[in-house]
């Protein structure tokens, strides 16, 4: 059966509308798997999300299969004690429920990529200071090849309570993101 130059016509038409609907999905970024680690310091700030408890920096180092060293601010807020726990040291504590955190990291190419969170919770030891908590966060963006991300994830984290008096308190934090964090790009 010979095609007509009309039929061609439509047939190329008909070829680049695939191209043009699937190229889209074709070129989409897929969605990364990111794990890594990090240690760092923290200690409380005159910051707080709601007001009623003061918040903490955390200055953290670290490394990451996305991209690579970096260095990260998270600033935090955790409620009042709750009910017992047992920390990761196995003396009792107790738990404090995440009000709110912001993440900054800044990659060693210069790029950033920025999280926030309002869940989670840490068990804190009420005789040595060892804590360890899990918290979920949202990846609401970036700038340089992170421009736009978006994402979940899950970080768990453990610590030390190195001085908590009636002044501000102090501590080493250690952080591991142990399950997937799907993290979309434009």
């Amino acid at each position: 059966m010979a095609i007509t130059k009309n039929g061609r016509v439509l047939l190329g038409i008909g070829i680049v509308a695939l191209i043009i609907s699937t190229a889209p999905a074709a070129l989409a970024k897929k969605p990364k798997t990111v794990k890594g680690t990090s240690a760092g310091s923290f200690s409380t700030v005159n910051f707080s999300f709601d007001g009623a408890e003061p918040g903490t920096l955390s200055n953290v180092t670290g490394k990451d299969n996305l991209n690579g060293p970096f260095s990260s601010q998270t600033y935090a807020e955790y409620g009042s004690a709750g009910p017992t726990c047992t920390a990761p040291d196995g003396t009792t504590g107790n738990t404090y429920t995440l009000v709110g955190s912001w993440t900054i990291i800044t990659y060693k190419s210069g790029e950033l990529l920025v999280a926030g969170s309002q869940n989670g919770s840490e068990c804190v030891s009420n005789s040595t200071g060892f804590f360890g908590g899990t918290s979920t966060y949202t990846i609401t963006g970036g700038t340089g090849k992170f421009t736009g991300a978006s994402g979940t994830g899950t970080a768990k984290f453990s610590g030390v309570v190195l001085f908590a008096g009636t002044g501000p308190a102090y501590g080493l934090l250690g952080t591991v993101v142990t399950s997937s964090t799907t993290m979309l790009t434009p």
